[in-house]
C-alpha cells in the first residue's frame, strides 16, 4: 500500500510526527522522497533528534496553550533558535498553528529574523 501511495503521490515532501513507522521513513527516502518533521511548544528532545535527522522541513506548532510551552526555550524566538541550531540553516523551518491575527504574525517574523543565521 505504501509503494502505491509513493508512485502516485505528486509531492515530494511528507510530513510525519513522532518516531513511529520508521519502516515508512526508511521507504521514502530510499525512493528520494523528503521526511519533514512537526515540532511542538514542549521542545522534546526526540523531536529535536528527528528534525536533525530528517531531509525535509520543520513545520512547527507556534502558538497554543502557553501551558505546553517548554520552560527551558520558553519564548517564540528562543523555541526558534533551538530548532534552527539543530537542523542547521539549509532546512526550512515553516511556523504554523496559531497564527491567526497580524500581531502573531509580527511575533512569528520578529522572532524569526532575530536568530542567527
Amino acid at each position: 500500500m505504501l509503494g502505491q501511495y509513493i508512485e502516485i503521490k505528486e509531492e515530494n515532501e511528507v510530513l510525519l510526527a513522532g518516531k513511529e513507522y520508521p519502516e515508512v521513513r526508511e521507504e521514502l527516502k530510499k525512493r528520494n522522497l523528503y521526511c519533514s518533521s512537526f515540532m511542538t511548544r514542549e521542545v522534546l528532545k526526540e523531536n529535536l533528534e528527528i528534525a536533525s535527522e530528517e531531509n525535509g522541513f520543520v513545520y512547527m506548532k507556534t502558538f497554543g496553550d502557553e501551558k505546553d510551552n517548554s520552560k527551558v526555550y520558553p519564548t517564540l524566538e528562543d523555541y526558534v533558535e533551538v530548532v534552527r541550531e539543530t537542523i542547521g540553516e539549509n532546512k526550512h523551518i515553516y511556523c504554523s498553528i496559531g497564527v491567526h491575527s497580524p500581531e502573531r504574525l509580527q511575533e512569528v517574523y520578529e522572532s524569526v529574523r532575530m536568530v542567527p543565521s
